[in-house]
């Protein structure tokens, strides 16, 4: 736990410094890297949120409608 406080507190200082750093899709999703480096576990399971992951919008049961919520966030916010 205070390894991800660690990396917290790097990236806030650095959008501090520079807050045109929370724009950058790369910078803002590379933040637990190392942690994703060291722990393929928490790899495994972030590929499978943000890739794989699959969940009916609202207003929706069917299965061909399914759509991976975490990416489609993602690619919102950036």
């Amino acid at each position: 736990m205070a390894w991800t406080v660690d990396l917290m507190d790097e990236v806030l200082l650095e959008i501090a410094n520079n807050g045109s750093k929370m724009f950058e899709d790369e910078f803002m999703f590379g933040i637990f890297q190392p942690i994703i480096d060291t722990i393929p576990p928490f790899g495994q399971y972030m590929d499978y949120m943000f890739k794989s992951k699959t969940s009916n919008p609202i207003g929706t049961r069917s299965f061909d409608k399914k759509v991976v919520p975490w990416e489609n966030l993602r690619s919102e916010l950036m």
